[in-house]
């Protein structure tokens, strides 16, 4: 029975084994790697402390400037490159504009606008803000009330890159400039001339003008942080009241937007500006009707903070230039500039709201002076002698008229408006048959308004009472006439013609 059992599970074994076709193996492992992060920076930056050129009036041979900040706004270093592209106006006068732009007070480029290249090109600083100075002028006679309008365009990129891949960022400042009008025709000359016409005296119009300047504090009126307790003055010489709400005071690095919901500046009255309240302790005699204005912020400064040699300009909401000042060694607003001053002096208008666009307006004032300061919200200066400066039209300017005689060997010529000149010296040069010829003379001048002179035009002309062999065959007359006052000379020059 045994073995037949066996038998029997041996020939099942036999039948089940060869139907097992294909057996499978795995070999499994996993890793799990925790606390990892991945973040991208981001390639940003901004410019600051101006809108760009928008100058009108701009003539031969003077210059304007501008301070644009470029800050880094994101994550990333980068390279920029910065051009000028012309966008409209008369393509002459674009191509004659020249440019000068400083980084840190070294000229980095110094040439035509439209050449504009900087090399090396800039790296944004460690600090995160490049100060950039750009100041642009002409010369030439021939660009009389012409328009350039054009694009500052600063492009930066990544600095493992070269501008044609990667993270990058463009900024642009659009840009006016209109020249200004100085080309005066001249007047026709014949033998009698009619007197000129009376000027008709323009109506005063209204403006707000920055009338002192408190720069250099000394440590009597600061608490140990000079600029902190420096301070402007603007004076309202209209009719009207002014709202200064969101103008903009600028030195020569920054810039203060001042506060909306201030009051306005009454007519004659006056707006003073500080960084910071303690400011009023150290002025007690303010007026109650003066206006005073706080700058806001967590480290307020008037711009930068003023320095000895450095520039107040005054732009309203849109950006133009209402009034400027500058001193010491910065001529961006007159040239020569207000000279600097003394450590706890101001500089100030001799009389308030009188501007002729010239350091001659100010003054330094000190306790010494006169009248005495500073005198922040006020200028007690001789009333009187404000009204009579402010009605009192400009003094004319002296002019020279001159012509030939029938006979035609006699030369006339007359100046009015002489004024304060204490001096002429005259020089009168003409052709004739003879070759060039040359006469020339001087007087002391002694408040007399005009001056009339006859010179004839021969062998004696310089010699009173001789009789003179005159000249034939005139063919050029020039006349030059050099008025002195002190060390100042104003010239005037005439020419005609001769048969």
């Amino acid at each position: 029975m045994r073995k037949r059992f066996l038998k029997i599970i041996i020939f099942i074994l036999f039948l089940t084994i060869p139907k097992i076709g294909l057996t499978n193996s795995f070999f499994i492992d996993q890793e799990i790697s925790e606390g990892n992060s991945f973040s991208a920076e981001s390639l940003d930056f901004s410019l600051r402390g101006s809108n760009g050129f928008n100058i009108d009036g701009l003539k031969s041979g003077e210059s304007a400037s501008e301070i644009i900040k470029v800050k880094k706004e994101g994550g990333l270093d980068f390279i920029y490159r910065i051009t000028a592209v012309e966008t409209g106006g008369d393509d002459n006068f674009c191509r004659a504009l020249n440019l000068e732009v400083k980084l840190g007070g070294a000229v980095k480029y110094s040439g035509d606008l439209f050449s504009l290249s900087l090399t090396p090109l800039p790296a944004i600083s460690s600090s995160g803000e490049d100060d950039w100075n750009f100041s642009i002028g002409f010369s030439g006679d021939s660009y009389e009330n012409k328009t350039c309008e054009f694009n500052l365009v600063f492009r930066g990129w990544q600095t493992d890159s070269d501008g044609t891949w990667g993270f990058f960022d463009e900024e642009i400042l659009t840009n006016v400039v209109k020249s200004g009008s100085w080309i005066t025709p001249s007047p026709t000359i014949s033998p009698t001339s009619a007197p000129a016409p009376t000027p008709t005296p323009t109506a005063a119009v209204g403006r707000v003008v920055i009338n002192e300047v408190f720069y250099d504090v000394d440590s009597s009126h600061q608490g140990g942080n000079e600029k902190k307790n420096e301070w402007i003055e603007l004076y309202n010489a209209g009719t009207a009241a002014v709202d200064v709400s969101g103008w903009r005071i600028e030195d020569n690095h920054d810039f203060n937007i001042l506060p909306t919901g201030i009051p306005s500046i009454p007519p004659d009255g006056f707006l003073v500006i500080t960084p910071d309240a303690s400011t009023w302790d150290y002025w007690p005699g303010i007026p109650l009707t003066a206006i005073k204005v706080v700058l806001s912020g967590s480290d307020p400064k008037i711009g930068n903070g003023l320095a000895k040699d450095d520039r107040v300009i005054l732009k309203d909401k849109d950006g133009n230039i209402v009034d400027m000042v500058s001193w010491g060694s910065d001529k961006t607003a007159f040239n020569p500039s207000v000279p600097g001053v003394a450590s706890g002096h101001s500089i100030s208008r001799k009389i308030k709201g009188v501007d002729t666009d010239t350091a001659a307006d100010w003054m330094d004032t000190f306790s010494g002076s006169t009248p005495p300061g500073p005198n922040p919200g006020t200028n007690p200066h001789n009333q009187i002698g404000e009204i009579v400066n402010l009605l009192l039209p400009p003094a004319a300017e002296p002019t020279l008229e001159m012509g030939l005689n029938e006979s035609r060997d006699t030369v006339w010529f007359s100046i009015n408006n002489l004024g304060s000149y204490d001096k002429l010296e005259y020089s009168l040069i003409y052709n004739s048959d003879f070759g060039d010829k040359e006469i020339i003379g001087s007087i002391s001048l002694s408040g007399e308004e005009t001056y009339n002179k006859d010179l004839r035009l021969g062998t004696c002309s310089a010699i009173e009472g001789r009789v003179c062999v005159l000249e034939t065959g005139i063919s050029r007359l020039r006349l030059k006439a050099s008025l002195y006052r002190g060390s100042e000379i104003k010239v005037l020059e005439k020419e005609i013609g001769g048969q």
